[in-house]
């Protein structure tokens, strides 16, 4: 039996006049967004609960992409499919959201304004095909497809960048494989080439290519011209100039006995070899209960029960309940099992001495060529080690290009101890602007300017964003209280840090996503404060708590409370009704928007059992 959650939307529950766009500041309970759209209007988060959820802050709606779970014949329950957001910039303008599905493999989906589609699949069949950006427009995707093809017949790893162009129908299949280099900055083959953030104009793609054992992430820029020919760019330069010890290249091939034997040979041991697989070797060992009487293996079973391994460590043996005669065909049945279990053809009896010989010095050229072989690749390792001691560990994934194209920006974190943000005009060549604070990226606009959270390994981060004039982070708390005392105040009695931040290409609005008793997504529309239009009144933080029955007590006198199942239906409405609030909900999930008396909007999803 399959029981399928796929798509729920809960309209209006934030009752936002789209028409003149006066935004309130908003806290979301139980909800995560990481990524927005370049307008700032649309969130992606990643629900505790395995959930994707798309939240649209213009209109009001959530939608919601539950899991798929099956009911298996031993009664289990398992998921059978569940959604993962893309890795970069994720959300158009237009309402699509890359959402890829993991059902056996990652299938390169996309929710496009309600609507589950896929893109096309480069080359057949793969594992892997995971979607990372979309532009503003909808336009394009990138992302990366992986095992199961393969791009030149000179390359193979485990993935490669894509770029999907939206065709006249309003579907994703005509598809191009970015151009890629073919070694590392090592000269070996690259483990992974990755695709994950888009500029606006869908021309310029920010990735990585991991080396060719995985361990350093390098930053690679993909570039469309004006004639449509994609070209690449290795935009860190501490990576090369190195001076490297001999390439030991891929290992040698131990020779195989087969290769040696003639043709009549070769029969023979591939027939012993059949004859073996189909016959003894297919023998169960003989079971020593199989030979007692009925009598003795009451006794047999009697004993187990009594058996106290206090006083013996050692169970009983069925053999000691067997006649003279049973333990004689018991010892015969092992002795023949033994005997021919042994006779596995080996290959070197079907060779001649002149064909073993071959075989032979084949095996001692084998040897030393290994060994050899591990002398190289020893110096080679230890030169590799040393090397990367030093250089910056790009986290992987951790991509942003801006909507311009002109900036990537990622997070260096050396030795998992601290972030160290990095940022490249890719206007220019040579260093990048480095900047020594433990920040972790989460976002890079047309200015240059960053965001991210700190510090890194705390569970709940501060948002910080870089300042233009002193070229150093601040918080956004203090950006914000630069450009609306009244929206700072509703940060300050709400939500302090503000949390790992993201937000329009504009900054016109700014979300945070913070973890303090429960995950919380913070939207401040930073524009809307600073034109003079609907400012919240300082008071009380305002917060609320939900029973299992439904019962909502709150901190800060709620002015509205409005309740809409996961279909939108409005099944609670009511004015100033108290701190305590008993809507008699039947057994199901909930969407609470609550508005206090000093303006904050909670929004939470409530789960009444």
């Amino acid at each position: 039996m399959r029981k399928s959650l796929l798509l729920v939307s809960a309209a209006s529950i934030l009752a936002l006049n789209a028409a003149s766009l006066n935004l309130e500041p908003t806290q979301i309970d139980e909800c995560l967004v990481m990524r927005t759209s370049p307008d700032g209007f649309m969130g992606l988060s990643d629900d505790e609960l395995g959930t994707v959820i798309i939240v649209d802050y213009k209109t009001g709606e959530m939608h919601y992409l539950e899991p798929e779970i099956e009911e298996f014949p031993d009664g289990t329950l398992r998921f059978t499919k569940v959604y993962s957001r893309g890795m970069g910039n994720c959300l158009s303008n237009t309402g699509i959201a890359l959402v890829s599905t993991t059902d056996g493999r990652t299938d390169g989906s996309y929710w496009d304004n309600g609507e589950i589609k896929t893109v096309s699949r480069p080359g057949g069949p793969t594992d892997l095909l995971m979607l990372n950006g979309v532009n503003a427009d909808g336009t394009r995707i990138c992302g990366s497809a992986g095992a199961g093809m393969s791009m030149t017949d000179d390359i193979s790893c485990m993935a490669y960048p894509v770029v999907w162009t939206r065709g006249a129908d309003g579907e994703f299949t005509e598809f191009t494989m970015l151009p890629v280099p073919e070694y590392d900055f090592t000269g070996r083959m690259p483990q992974m080439i990755t695709a994950i953030s888009i500029s606006d104009d869908g021309k310029t793609i920010g990735g990585q290519v991991w080396d060719y054992f995985g361990m350093v992430a390098e930053p690679i820029v993909y570039t469309q011209d004006e004639n449509g020919e994609w070209s690449y760019r290795m935009v860190e330069p501490i990576f090369y100039g190195h001076a490297w010890p001999e390439n030991p290249g891929e290992p040698p091939t131990e020779p195989e006995p087969t290769e040696f034997m003639s043709e009549a040979g070769l029969k023979a041991y591939n027939d012993a070899l059949d004859a073996y697989n189909n016959g003894t070797a297919s023998l169960p060992q003989p079971d020593p209960q199989q030979f007692l009487s009925i009598e003795g293996y009451m006794a047999y079973v009697k004993a187990l029960d009594q058996w106290d391994p206090a006083e013996t460590p050692f169970p009983p043996s069925a053999t000691e309940f067997m006649t003279e005669e049973e333990l004689q065909a018991y010892n015969e049945a092992v002795e023949y099992y033994w005997e021919h279990y042994n006779d596995y053809p080996v290959a070197e009896n079907y060779m001649t001495k002149e064909e073993y010989d071959k075989y032979a010095a084949a095996v001692n050229a084998y040897n030393e060529a290994f060994k050899q072989y591990f002398l190289k690749f020893e110096e080679f390792q230890i030169e590799y080690n040393n090397f990367i001691a030093e250089l910056p560990q790009f986290d992987k994934n951790n991509v942003f290009v801006s909507g311009n194209g002109r900036y990537y920006a990622t997070t260096s974190v050396l030795h998992n101890s601290e972030a160290t943000p990095y940022r490249y005009d890719l206007e220019k060549t040579g260093e990048p602007d480095r900047y020594d604070e433990d920040i972790y990226l989460t976002y890079v606009n047309s200015e240059g300017i960053m965001m991210g959270g700190a510090p890194l390994f705390a569970f709940s981060r501060t948002a910080k964003i870089l300042d233009a004039e002193s070229n150093s982070f601040i918080s956004v708390s203090d950006y914000i209280k630069g450009k609306s005392i009244e929206l700072h105040t509703w940060v300050m009695d709400n939500t302090p840090s503000i949390g790992t931040p993201s937000g329009a290409q504009d900054l016109s609005i700014i979300w945070g996503w913070t973890n303090d008793d429960a995950y919380v997504t913070n939207i401040l529309p930073v524009a809307e404060y600073g034109n003079g239009i609907s400012r919240p009144a300082a008071g009380e933080a305002f917060g609320m708590k939900a029973e299992d029955d439904g019962t909502l007590n709150f901190t800060g006198m709620p002015a509205t409370v409005m309740i809409s199942d996961i279909n939108g239906a409005i099944v609670f409405n009511a004015e100033n009704p108290g701190l305590t609030v008993s809507p008699r909900l039947s057994a199901g999930l909930y969407i609470v928007k609550a508005t206090g008396e000093n303006g904050s909007v909670i929004i939470r999803k409530i789960l009444v059992r």
